[in-house]
């Protein structure tokens, strides 16, 4: 009977770590589901650009190579689409390049009424064009509903690049890399729903006459500007500045561009991304790792370059950024870690509004390196999606420049809530983000103009969170159950030896 004048005490802490211990595991993070081959797929086919709806669908287009035995190949835009529960259909072939044997897609969005529209370059090495084509999403998989491929502009630079955007209700807006009147970025626009397209003005040429644009990535913002970035590489393809541009919906000229950074020899500049949240441009590129900067005023006073992940090195492909039903914006990326061996992946990392989370593996390991096969494991080029607000779903390819091992998925289910559903091929329309007042709560540093000698040092104020400092959940459910009982034996302990004495 003694020993209950202890049952309190006990009770106490047994309450406190119960109290502890089920959020915890309540709210864990869910885990990505293992990584699949997306069935299919040619070995050496790009990750599809992903479009989903409002009825737990996601379509994917993407260009492959048919009939490659038969000694007259051709490069197909194809198509597929991923329902939840119910996996991936096979690909079909959906256009063909009007001119010679080879297209390659370059951009697709869905508009609010159910149609599909793309883009491709069409053509080789000695010529090409780009096109455009559209249909109602319900149909993609039919070959015979997409609309004849229309030419909107002749003279595209080999290798393509390209991404379009629509400001209003049957206008659409095209920026290509071209060659017509040298090297540059060139725009054209329709009025009439992609029927007929102006002639293209020039946007920016390169700064060297013999270099190309690459990279070239687009963001339309729900505040009514439009976003663009690209970097400019050697016909070598070593990267040697990158660039940005914007202007309001509505606008005919482009801002001059601005250069965010620059590399006069290696492998330099890669990968940019870019996008709008919170009010301020989010600008990303490779350099020796991933950088990013931001801005409220796009046309200035970005913020110094601060390289993110300080462990993770390399340049694995392109950056992937989406936002999800609780408005969190996600990254994905390929990059390894060095070690012995080193560890390769695609990483998964969440902004918290003043830098990112430790990247988290969605899927990792060692490298395989495979010149005959397709058991390479190397991933790379990130193409993610948010579907119905609550479901994650991000693609890559394996084995850069080997023999190809086709495209691999993974899908991870997100404390959010799921939009409503909608008719299949409905959008509903993005909300907007909110936004920060004027004089945002960060301290923006200018970047350092070309030739300027400023220091690229990382301001305090966007100090971002690494791999090594962020405790994982897992830690703390472990550590603080620990502390308690320790504490309760002390306590314990302690009353037993007054209780002696």
């Amino acid at each position: 009977m003694k020993r209950i004048k202890y049952f309190p005490v006990l009770l106490f802490f047994f309450i406190l770590i119960i109290i502890y211990v089920t959020p915890a595991f309540a709210q864990g993070s869910p885990v990505w589901s293992p990584q699949q081959r997306i069935p299919g797929y040619e070995s050496n086919t790009w990750p599809p650009i992903l479009i989903a709806d409002q009825n737990r669908t996601v379509y994917a287009f993407s260009y492959q190579w048919l009939n490659k035995s038969a000694g007259n190949a051709v490069r197909a835009i194809v198509y597929n689409r991923l329902v939840r529960g119910q996996g991936w259909t096979p690909p079909v072939d959906i256009i063909l390049s009007p001119l010679k044997n080879d297209a390659r897609l370059l951009d697709a969005f869905l508009d609010q009424n159910g149609i599909v529209h793309i883009i491709f370059w069409g053509g080789d090495n000695t010529g090409a064009n780009i096109y455009y084509s559209n249909a109602p999403v319900t149909e993609a998989g039919n070959a015979n509903i997409w609309l004849s491929p229309i030419l909107v502009a002749e003279n595209a630079q080999d290798p393509e690049n390209g991404a379009f955007y629509a400001e209003e209700q049957n206008n659409v807006d095209i920026l290509f890399a071209g060659r017509s009147q040298g090297n540059g970025l060139f725009s054209t626009s329709s009025k009439d729903g992609g029927v007929t397209w102006s002639k293209p003005i020039l946007v920016s040429y390169t700064h060297n006459s013999d270099n190309l644009i690459s990279g070239l990535k687009i963001f339309k913002s729900t505040t009514g500007l439009i976003h663009v970035i690209w970097n400019e590489i050697t016909i070598g393809g070593q990267g040697r500045g990158i660039y940005y541009s914007g202007k309001k919906i509505g606008d005919i000229k482009w801002s001059d561009p601005v250069r965010l950074a620059e590399a006069e020899s290696g492998y330099g500049t890669n990968t940019p991304a870019i996008i709008e949240y919170h009010g301020a441009v989010l600008a990303f590129y490779n350099l020796g790792g991933i950088i990013w900067q931001r801005t409220y005023d796009s046309e200035k006073d970005w913020t110094s370059p601060v390289q993110m992940f300080t462990r993770h090195v390399g340049v694995n492909g392109s950056l992937s950024l989406v936002v999800d039903g609780n408005d969190e914006l996600h990254m994905f990326f390929g990059q390894r870690i060095t070690g012995s061996p080193d560890i390769h992946g695609m990483w998964h990392s969440i902004f918290n509004g003043a830098g990112w989370s430790g990247p988290e593996a969605v899927v990792s390991g060692p490298q395989v390196t495979d010149q005959e096969g397709d058991k390479a494991f190397d991933p790379f080029e990130a193409r993610a999606v948010v579907s119905q607000g609550n479901v994650l779903l991000v693609t890559w390819r394996s084995d850069p420049g080997l023999m190809g091992n086709g495209v691999w998925y993974s899908e991870k289910v997100l404390d959010a809530p799921e939009l409503p559903l909608a008719m299949p091929g409905t959008v509903l329309p993005t909300k907007q983000l909110n936004h920060y007042p004027t004089g945002s709560p960060l301290n923006l540093v200018p970047t350092p103009r070309p030739g300027s000698e400023t220091a690229m040092d990382t301001p305090d104020s966007l100090t971002n969170s690494s791999e090594s400092n962020i405790p994982t959940n897992a830690l703390l459910i472990a550590i603080v159950p620990v502390f308690l009982l320790i504490s309760m034996v002390i306590i314990l302990s302690f009353q037993a030896h007054h209780k002696r004495n």
